[in-house]
Order: C-alpha cells, then structure tokens, then sequence
C-alpha cells in the first residue's frame, strides 16, 4: 500500500501491522490462540512531535522502520 499522502501531524504514528510469527527463531511452532495475542507493527511514518506549553515541540521516540507493539483494541484504521 501507498501511504505517502498520509502524513501524521504532532504526536501521531502512522503503522503497517505486520503478520505474526506463525514460528519463534527456536522452531517451536505457536497456536493460533498465541498469534492473536501478539499485536506487532512497522512504524511508517512519524508527525514531528509533541507541542510543549513552552511552544517547543518534543521529538518523537520513534522513528520510520521501527518494530512496535501495539494494543489491542488501540488506533484508528486508515484504509
């Protein structure tokens, strides 16, 4: 998918979720209960950051190509 018209703006992220590893770098295989736990994405874009009363703006912890975790029933769907 094409998302570079998307551009989050202050403290947002912009993330690809990515399929759940169906095996661990063991080779033991996980259910499929296991897979629905693990929420896991790819950040592909990042606003600039959080405005501070000061007027600053606070930099983003994360950065495009960063693996994340994400809640469960969190964020907003873009489609």
């Amino acid at each position: 998918a094409n998302f570079k018209r998307v551009l989050p703006l202050l403290n947002r992220v912009l993330i690809q979720k990515v399929e759940a590893p169906k095996q661990t770098s063991g080779g033991i295989y996980l259910p499929e209960t296991a897979e629905q736990d693990i929420q896991v994405g790819k950040v592909l874009s990042t606003g600039p950051g959080e405005r501070l009363s000061t007027g600053e703006i606070r930099k983003m912890l994360v950065k495009e190509g960063d693996d994340v975790l994400l809640p469960t029933y969190g964020g907003q769907p873009v489609w």
